[in-house]
């Protein structure tokens, strides 16, 4: 989708459709107030001779409106004036544009107008972020039906005289990256993992990479054996596909610029190993790897923003498969510091890969920060359900994860904070080797932040568990049903104001 910012009369542009948004219980004003004049008040008169409240997600279609050019006017609810979020520009704008979807209109425009509280450059990226987030569909594999899921391809956000060009411009390029590399990452998670292996995986990341001059480096499996990847190799030798270690740099900053290094989970596919998944929904094991495609789409959209800062990104990948060969319940991997960790549970796999991974950033990297984020564990859906990202960290790192937590408050990709008190330390107790993976009795969600926990060594570290939003099981308001990349737009946020 093509996205533009202008000044311009709205009533001669010939568009296929006009958004507009009204706010509930509060009389029109401002361009939109002139825009209803020349449309003999069609607008006003919604409420009065339709059920139309102007609640977030509400809107209604006038077709052929007379007065303006635009084939039709879709009048959008904001809610309340005085509770507008840009999570909820996000949800009316976005519901809107999945309307669109299948239709004929392929060019459209929002009359940005009242939604000034806000600032002009957030609302502007609010509604960019709406439009291409909602029309992403993942079609790939269908060879028929291709008009049913035709989505617009312009916007044109309108901006009325008092209006803030210059500043609309900006977040409206901003969002429009940040939503490209989201849905990248969408289409890697939603790729069926016999297509996308870990060799695969490595294969998007050096080619997102080269254009874009960030370093990019894989690890193979005897590298990987060499450096002693024991955990990451524990987990792949069922496998007849070999793993990957995927390092990237990013240098936005100076040169002596210490890092902020962000670790993603790369499972290809996850059967559970020996301790195998139930075949229902086993499907959606693909997904897997999403916290994989977060740090990916990080990297891109930090590369594309020219973010001052200097970025890491690692994702051990492989899959998770059961053999002869495959790790067995009480086997012992070392891992790459050099701790013993007993397994458990071959479906706690995630883990497993992840300490080496965090491992290898608290010895290679003098790191501002590690954040790794993970599909991991069904505990934190149990917990929180499918829109929350359960986040862990030390006592001592309260000041990252109030940053975290305010960018999740911002973007919509909301997180909550979970306990890692001492009392918990028992979880990952072994008693024939250093740790254990697992402790499938108890809390899981938080046994595996504690594991976790024990790799990052003294760094300031943040661990996301984000096993329920980065897969919507039906369509939401600005996400269709699969994967949503979330992580993306979090971890941006995040990085955007790193040195404020």
């Amino acid at each position: 989708m093509q996205i533009q910012a202008k000044q311009s009369p709205v009533n001669t542009l010939a568009i296929d459709a006009l958004l507009v948004g009204v706010f509930a219980e509060a009389p029109l004003d401002g361009a939109i107030a002139a825009l209803d004049e020349s449309l003999g008040g069609a607008i006003a008169s919604l409420s009065r001779d339709l059920p139309f409240k102007a609640q977030v997600g509400e809107s209604e279609t006038l077709f052929r409106p007379t007065g303006i050019k635009a084939k039709r006017l879709i009048v959008v609810g904001l809610g309340k004036q005085q509770e507008l979020t840009s999570e909820a520009l996000r949800k009316a704008f976005g519901e809107a544009f999945q309307g669109l979807i299948g239709t004929t209109v392929a060019k459209t425009a929002i009359l940005l107008d009242g939604v000034d509280s806000l600032g002009w450059e957030k609302a502007a990226a609010a509604t960019v972020e709406a439009a291409k987030l909602a029309t992403y569909r993942y079609k790939r594999y269908q060879t028929k039906g291709q008009d049913e899921h035709r989505a617009p391809d312009s916007l044109t956000l309108l901006v009325p005289k008092s209006g803030d060009l210059a500043a609309v411009k900006a977040g409206a390029e901003q969002a429009s990256l940040v939503s490209d590399a989201a849905n990248w990452v969408r289409d890697l998670v939603n790729t069926p993992g016999g297509d996308l292996t870990a060799t695969d995986l490595a294969g998007e990341a050096r080619a997102m990479a080269e254009t874009r001059g960030i370093t990019c480096k894989v690890l193979g499996k005897k590298e990987l054996e060499k450096q002693g990847f024991g955990a990451l190799l524990g987990v792949n030798q069922g496998s007849t596909e070999p793993p990957a270690f995927i390092i990237l740099e990013y240098q936005g900053g100076k040169k002596k610029d210490k890092p902020v290094v962000l670790v993603g989970k790369g499972v290809t596919f996850d059967t559970g190993g020996l301790c195998i998944k139930p075949s229902k929904g086993m499907e959606e094991m693909k997904t897997d790897m999403g916290g994989a495609g977060a740090v990916l789409g990080t990297l891109r959209a930090a590369s594309d923003l020219k973010l001052p800062l200097n970025l890491v990104g690692l994702i051990p990948a492989t899959d998770n498969m059961p053999s002869g060969s495959s790790l067995k319940p009480g086997d012992i991997v070392k891992t790459y510091n050099g701790m013993t960790m007993e397994i458990v549970d071959t479906d706690a796999e995630g883990r497993v890969i992840l300490s080496d991974a965090l491992g290898y950033a608290s010895k290679n990297y003098d790191a501002q920060a590690i954040i790794d984020l993970a599909t991991l564990t069904g505990s934190i859906i149990v917990t929180l359900g499918m829109h929350v990202t359960g986040m862990f960290g030390k006592d001592k790192d309260q000041a990252l994860l109030d940053r975290v937590y305010q960018a999740g408050q911002e973007t919509g990709e909301k997180v909550w904070q979970m306990p890692t008190w001492d009392v918990y330390e028992d979880m990952v107790k072994s008693e024939i080797a250093d740790v254990k993976n697992s402790d499938p009795r108890r809390g899981d969600a938080i046994a595996a932040a504690m594991l976790l926990g024990k790799f990052v060594g003294d760094f300031p570290w943040v661990h996301l568990d984000i096993a329920g939003p980065s897969w919507a099981e039906s369509p939401k308001a600005y996400y269709d049903a699969g994967a949503t990349g979330h992580g993306v737009r979090l971890l941006t946020e995040v990085l955007k104001n790193w040195n404020a």
